[in-house]
């Protein structure tokens, strides 16, 4: 432990460095240059002798499946002699049969006449029948046999190599040059697997039988596969050329692989005796491992002692000297400890030691000044790094920062010049009074500043800040004095809040429209039910006096003041939820110009199209952006009522972040409607979306509003330039539909449509229920009434038992206290899959009614309806497919459940 220790404190000792140089270079590279000689040279022996040994188990190898393939064409030739040319294909067959019994290794054997025909054939999976003999004399492989040659001629079967063969052709001779037959025998390549398994491989070695043509018949199962063919191998290339020898090429793996190759003798086949590189060099690399092991050790003995010498005598000596020169450079005096040797080196350090003994009787001690001037360092050190942090923080907030020197600014950040929209020579030096809305708002701030700072608090307010171009932003101000109680010097932080409070009033706008939804949703449903009955009875006593103009008249004046109702409701659910749209693609283009003529009929105001051709479709509720269109375009035209031109125009938009619009950036389709009326001020401005707010006299304040929630609830934006005495401009941004625009709907029929077939109709008000039943007595269907979900499953399972199934089912959405519409309807579906179901209800904006086919219905109805529409529904209900439906039945007053009411 000792010599360890004493080692590691060499570790930075330039002497120590030179003197494993000096051995290095003198003693262990030549030795290290001695030892690879004698590696390569062993190694290249070693490697010659695994070669000799690889291709003498190969030739091995090939002697051995010499010897067996003669032996089994001895046995052959045996059987050959044994069949007489007279014996019939019975006696035949029964010899090739016990043959085949005694050697299972071959697979088939057949014995050919001398006109090519088979007298007799066996096999070890088939019986062969006399009518089973083949006509071979246009066999191409027997061409040579006829000539008295025996041939062994290797079958492989593409399909599996289990079913690989070698193919035996011996001719049989009655005289020495007649043949008069053909022996043919096919042998198994199974039966030369246990000699391809001979104990001349070793466990990394494997071998397997090629053709010339690079064609492996058979193979030890675990023989290599290759990336590129077979055939391409060297040591199948060399079978090709009938040689022998030993290769070395990478398997498919990059391993290298040590292969062998002989050839068969007296076959066409060759074999390949395969063995891992590695493996076989792996002997001779661990017996050069072990002498470089033993090499290492030896010299590293020979260095650690070396070094250790070098420690006690040399460098241990100079060391302890330097140490105590360094002390003396710092002041302090060694004690003269050093033990002193009769070298020369002893002779230096007692020369030092004496000299170090005249100096400290003469000079005084610097620890204290060395202390004092170290604190100093570092405490200049933590000034600098702290100066540096607050300026790379004043620079880099996005905030803006200043400073000011008897309330004129004596710095700022680059966040506050691009605040102001001023460069720094127009500000520094000067007061920030330029920049406020007014002297006053500046002396306010002043006075609260003063007031602020004698308390020692921090000043945090809001003021307006004028830019460049006279546009007023919303600035957040926050002030602190530098030094306590001293108001010559502050600091402050600048932010624009403007977007930030714009931000914060649509969300009050958004919230105010919420609260009012429920309470609206609530309203408009009972209104809806409400008109139903009494536009339902309106036109039931319409269609009873047809004759009497005069009573038509009136009705007509109640049919009308029940749409004014309707359209009243309608909006009571848009300006408060936007109302679910139907939406559907359509062109931007056409709807402005379905909605141009309505609007303005009737007005003393021009108007100027400006539409762009290639204009992208939107997916929209043309009702609900009718209302939005007709709501900006009547105020368009009362904003001049001398009249004046109003510009609308429609084009493509690309909304990126640039535009500050709060909106997704992508595709949309801006429709802008510009008068030049008397325009709005900037107060009432912020409120004309709000609900309920007008300047007029007879409005409502509900038009802006509607607009508002529909283009919101079309994730849109709506926006509103003005200035006072030139004008508005309203822009609408809706987002392009990824669907064509379809084309114009066919109008729906004016007159009712007749029918028949049984109804069920499930409403919760009885006075739905009571107008809805004349309603269908009216259009020859026979209603049948009840007042929730319960019993309409009840009365329908009933009909299916005594069959007199329902054409159709009307079903109310929302029931009170009950099952609704959509409960319903999956109960009923239960029942009976080919239910013909349509929905309805008074909340026009539920989105059931939006996709009321993805909730098993089949059409759909909102309250109020006029009997055209609810003959229009069942009509396109009753006859979409081919389904079956029941019966027509006569018509007879309205059958109501029990319960119902």
């Amino acid at each position: 432990m000792t010599g360890l220790r004493k080692l590691w404190q060499l570790r930075r000792s330039t002497m120590a460095n030179n003197i494993v140089v000096l051995l290095m270079v003198f003693g262990i590279a030549p030795l290290a240059v001695l030892f690879l000689i004698f590696q390569q040279v062993f190694l290249a022996y070693e490697k010659d002798v695994i070669s000799q040994r690889q291709q003498e188990a190969a030739q091995h190898l090939a002697v051995q499946l010499s010897l067996y393939l003669d032996h089994k064409r001895e046995l052959l030739e045996n059987l050959k002699e044994a069949w007489q040319d007279s014996a019939g294909w019975q006696q035949a067959s029964r010899l090739l049969d016990d043959f085949l019994q005694r050697h299972p290794e071959f697979e088939e054997i057949a014995i050919l006449n001398h006109q090519g025909q088979e007298v007799a054939k066996a096999a070890q999976d088939a019986v062969y029948q006399v009518w089973e003999a083949q006509d071979r004399r246009l066999d191409p492989s027997l061409t040579d046999v006829w000539s008295g040659k025996t041939l062994l001629m290797p079958v492989a079967r593409p399909d599996s190599q289990q079913l690989c063969c070698l193919r035996w052709l011996l001719p049989i001779k009655k005289r020495p040059n007649a043949v008069t037959g053909v022996l043919e025998a096919r042998l198994h390549l199974t039966a030369l697997l246990p000699l391809l398994s001979l104990p001349a491989c070793q466990n990394d070695s494997w071998a397997y039988l090629v053709s010339p043509d690079g064609r492996v018949y058979w193979g030890k199962a675990s023989a290599h596969q290759y990336q590129s063919e077979v055939s391409q191998l060297p040591s199948v290339r060399a079978l090709a050329r009938g040689d022998n020898g030993v290769w070395k090429y990478p398997d498919h793996s990059g391993h290298r692989i040590l292969a062998a190759s002989a050839l068969i003798p007296g076959t066409s086949l060759g074999v390949i005796v395969e063995r891992s590189d590695q493996g076989a060099c792996q002997r001779p690399h661990q017996i050069v491992l072990t002498f470089l092991g033993i090499f290492v050790v030896i010299i590293l003995m020979a260095v650690f002692r070396g070094l250790l010498f070098s420690h006690d005598r040399i460098i241990g000596p100079v060391k302890a000297l330097q140490q105590e020169i360094e002390a003396l450079g710092h002041g302090i005096f060694p004690q003269g400890s050093t033990t002193v040797s009769k070298d020369e080196l002893g002779q230096l350090s007692l020369a030092f030691h004496n000299m170090v003994r005249h100096l400290k009787k003469t000079m005084v001690s610097r620890d204290l000044l060395a202390k004092e001037m170290e604190e100093r360092t570092l405490a200049e050190e933590a000034l600098r790094r702290q100066e540096a942090t607050l300026r790379s923080i004043f620079l880099a907030v996005p905030v803006g920062i200043g400073s000011l020197q008897n309330w004129k600014l004596s710095g700022a950040n680059e966040s506050f010049y691009k605040l102001t929209d001023l460069s720094p020579e127009e500000l520094l030096g000067r007061e920030l009074s330029p920049l406020f809305v007014s002297q006053i708002e500046y002396n306010r701030l002043q006075e609260q500043v003063q007031r602020a700072l004698v308390r020692q608090d921090v000043v945090v307010l809001e003021t307006r800040w004028r830019r460049r171009h006279h546009e007023a932003r919303d600035i957040f101000l926050k002030f602190a004095a530098v030094a306590d109680g001293h108001s010559a010097d502050l600091v402050f932080a600048a932010m624009d809040i403007s977007d930030l409070k714009k931000m914060e009033q649509e969300r009050l706008r958004i919230d105010k429209l919420e609260s009012l939804g429920i309470l609206a949703g609530g309203i408009a449903h009972d209104f809806n039910n409400i008109l139903t009955v009494i536009l339902g009875n309106i036109e039931l006593v319409g269609m009873e006096l047809k004759q009497d103009g005069k009573f038509q008249k009136y009705l007509a004046e109640a049919d009308e003041a029940c749409r004014r109702a309707q359209h009243l409701a309608k909006q009571l659910l848009t300006f408060a939820k936007g109302g679910m749209p139907l939406k559907k693609p359509v062109d931007p283009g056409i709807l402005v110009h379905d909605v141009l003529p309505l609007a303005l009929s009737g007005s003393q105001s021009s108007v100027e199209m400006c539409i762009d051709e290639d204009l992208w479709p939107v997916e929209v509720d043309e009702d609900q952006i009718h209302q939005v269109l007709n709501n900006i375009l009547i105020n368009a035209d009362q904003a001049m009522p001398t009249g004046g031109q109003i510009t609308v125009a429609v084009q493509n938009c690309l909304v990126t972040a640039a535009l500050g619009l709060p909106l997704a950036e992508g595709r949309y389709v801006r429709i802008s409607i510009t008068d030049e009326g008397v325009g709005i001020s900037p107060k009432d401005l912020e409120k004309i979306f709000d609900p309920y707010f007008t300047t007029k006299q007879l409005g409502n304040g509900l038009g802006l509003t509607a607009a508002y929630s529909i283009v919101k609830n079309h994730l849109g934006h709506i926006s509103v330039e003005s200035r006072v005495g030139k004008g508005s401009c309203f822009r609408i941004y809706l987002p392009m539909s990824p669907v064509a625009a379809l084309p114009p709907g066919q109008k729906v029929a004016s007159m009712p449509i007749r029918g028949q077939g049984r109804i069920l109709v499930m409403d919760d008000e009885a006075a739905v229920r009571e107008v809805l039943s004349h309603m269908l007595i009216k259009l020859g269907y026979e209603p049948v009434c009840v007042k929730d979900g319960g019993q309409a499953l009840e009365i329908y399972r009933q009909a299916q038992k005594n069959q007199e199934k329902f054409a159709a089912v009307i079903l109310d959405l929302t029931v009170p206290g009950g099952l609704g519409g959509k409960e319903t309807v999956d109960l009923l579906r239960q029942l009976d899959p080919q239910v013909r179901a349509i929905v309805s209800s008074g909340y026009g904006d539920d989105p059931i009614l939006a996709r009321y086919a993805d909730f098993g219905f089949l059409g759909v109805i909102a309250k109020p309806y006029k009997i055209t529409d609810l003959s229009q529904v069942l009509h396109t209900v009753l006859n979409d497919s081919s389904a079956h439906r029941p019966k027509p039945h006569k018509p007879t007053r309205p059958v109501a459940s029990k319960g119902s009411h």
